[in-house]
Parts: C-alpha cells; structure tokens; sequence
C-alpha cells in the first residue's frame, strides 16, 4: 500500500529524467499525496482508528499540507513544530508527544503525552483545553522515554491530584528494542498499564498512541497481517471509552517519496570487483545504515535497479564508515555509468541530513508534482 515496488519505483526516476551530473534530492509529491490518501482510506474503514503524521519524520511544509489535506492529525515533539502544525491548519488535530514540557509551548494541542510524573502534574494545572495523558515505558524496553513500571504509584498520584477524569496513554519503541517480542506483545504491554490506570485513578483512558518506527515494507506487512484490526478490538475490549487510537507512520508514509541522484566522481577495480566513489555520502542519507536503501544506476537513457552482489559505492567524505551499500553488482559496462540513484530517502534522510565536509553545499531539493516544482 505504502512502499513503491521496484517496478514503479524504476518508472518515477525515468520519468523524473534526472541529470546525472547535478547532485540532488528529487521528491515525487504525488507518490507522498498518493500514500496519504491511503492511510486516510484506512482510517475512514477502522473507526476510531486515527494515524497522525510525525512532524520530525520530515517536516517539509508542502509535506505538512498533503497530511492536512488528507485529515491526519500531526505528532510534534516542541514548540516549534507545534507553532508549525498550528500554522498550517492542523488546529486541535495535534498530538504533542516529547521530553519538552508542553506546558512551556505558546500553543494548545489537542493531546499531550506527557514524559514524567513531574511534566504530568504541571501540563495538568497549567494547561487547558487539552486532554493530557502519559508516555509509558513498557517493561523490559531500556529507553530515556516514558514512565516505568516502577513509577506507577507515583503517575497515579499526579493523576488523582490534577482532578482531570480524563487522560490518554502512549508508547512508543523501535522495532530494534523489541527483543524477543512482537509488536502485539510490546502493545498488549501498554494496554495492560492503561487498564490499570484506568482502575486505581478512576479516570478513563479515552486515547491510546502506539507510535511508529515502521519502515514502508513492514507498515504494508503489518496491515496485511491484520495488525491494526488486532490493536482496535484489544485496546476496545479493554478500554471502554477510547474514541481515538493512534498511530504514527511517518517513516512508513515518506520513506518512498524521494531519491537522492549521486553522480560518478571515480571507479575503482581491483580482483574482480569494483568500487565506485559517488558526489553524496553519510551526511546526506544519515539513515543509509538503519535499513536497506535501494539503488539504480543512470547511464544514458538507461535506469537499472542494482541486485545484490560483491561490488561497493562509496560515499565521498573522509568518514570511515561512509559506505553507501557494499553488496551490490555494478553494470558490466561501468564506462558509462554516469550516476547512482539511492532510492527510499524521504524520511530521516532527508530531516537528520547534516553539513559536513562540503562547506555549506547543500544538495538541491528538485520537488515533482508540486507548483512551481
């Protein structure tokens, strides 16, 4: 649903025709309104199923709006992303969920998770018009975030003083923090600390966020395997009066809508492989080593998707581990490969990507399928 298969993801970089010699960050806008559109499909089918997009993820503004439009709620983490949400339309569809007090923030989302006991307690008295609720730590998940297990008593105590009859709880862990768990059993976790909220302050959990983290792939499989249809019948038989449950798949919903174009700086070979060194590097695909990233060569009028083999491309800074992939087969005629295409870098990629060895010099953002793009 999500993820773009190698057929169609072959067919948007020829389509795009991009020049191989300029270095670049191409985004096809009408790939992200197309998986936009999709999740809002979801939503309208599972009731009180809601999918909020985490503005960190990529919090270009054009972005921002394909998600307003499609009536997503948007994640924030601050301030400064909750002013942006704010600006752009989202109003009380605002899910604040980060280690900066929302208390602090000039604006009012819609919901606050909050981080601590202490942060509970003070977004409680200080802040109104909002449901606030907590971040959970599931056992066994060593994290920074959220309230443990062995806090319980202490949340429960805020929650009784602030006198709100409401509040909301959410988790979320990486797919890598998981162990030996599965994804329902880490949720069935957070649900089990909701329901005893619920029990020993009497007021009623009436929203449950179960994050993100998903790659495209994993999103689709998830779906597939009938993972949300588990969420919404566990958390409603166990939370009576939950009218919003959310989720977060902003990497899952951007990772497909942008490649990054790399032209050739220099080839090497040496005992029967070969490594190419390309105009792009750690610094501009900060993701490159977190999950598979696919990647074509431009040579001509000719976009071929590279298989797995004994053949390297090398990024272009002095980083050590600055290997863009180091499995893959070159083409045979490596002479005219004129550019590396590095595809599924629209999420983090494109928000953690940092200045390094280039003196400012930013790739150029291309954008397709936009006004003026």
């Amino acid at each position: 649903m999500l993820a773009l298969d190698n057929d169609a993801l072959r067919a948007a970089v020829s389509r795009v025709r991009p020049d191989p010699a300029r270095r670049a960050r191409y985004f096809l806008y009408d790939i992200l309104r197309r998986n936009f559109r999709a999740l809002a499909a979801v939503e309208s089918l599972r009731p009180p199923l809601r999918f909020a997009y985490s503005v960190k993820t990529n919090p270009d503004g054009e972005l921002l709006e394909c998600a307003n439009d499609a009536g997503l709620y948007a994640e924030v983490i601050g301030p400064q992303e909750l002013d942006l949400a704010h600006r752009l339309g989202f109003g009380s569809r605002t899910v604040y969920n980060g280690p900066h007090p929302a208390w602090r923030a000039g604006d009012v989302p819609g919901v606050i998770f909050s981080d601590s006991p202490e942060s509970f307690a003070e977004n409680a008295r200080r802040v109104e018009g909002a449901l606030v609720g907590i971040r959970v730590r599931p056992p066994g998940v060593a994290s920074r975030f959220g309230i443990a297990e062995s806090q319980l008593d202490d949340i429960v105590t805020a929650i009784r003083s602030s006198g709100r009859r409401t509040t909301g709880v959410s988790l979320h862990v990486r797919p890598q923090d998981f162990g030996n768990r599965s994804w329902r059993q880490i949720v069935a976790s957070g649900i089990d600390f909701a329901r005893e909220i619920e029990k020993r302050t009497g007021a009623k959990v009436t929203a449950f966020d179960v994050g993100g983290g998903k790659t495209p792939v994993e999103f689709d499989q998830s779906l597939a395997a009938g993972d949300f249809a588990w969420l919404l019948r566990e958390t409603l038989a166990a939370l009576a009066y939950a009218h919003a449950i959310f989720a977060e798949p902003g990497q899952a919903v951007v990772t497909p809508g942008a490649f990054f174009v790399a032209p050739v700086l220099e080839i090497r070979r040496y005992d029967g492989a070969a490594d190419v060194v390309v105009d792009a590097g750690y610094p501009d695909l900060p993701q490159i080593h977190t999950f598979p990233h696919r990647v074509l060569a431009l040579a001509g009028n000719d976009v071929a998707l590279l298989e797995r083999g004994n053949d390297r491309i090398l990024g272009c800074t002095c980083l050590e581990y600055d290997v863009i992939r180091d499995d893959v087969r070159l083409p045979a005629h490596l002479d005219a490969l004129e550019a590396i295409v590095i595809a599924d870098a629209g999420a983090y990629d494109h928000s953690m990507s940092f200045d390094f060895a280039r003196g400012g010099n930013r790739p150029v953002d291309e954008r397709i399928g936009v006004p003026g793009g």
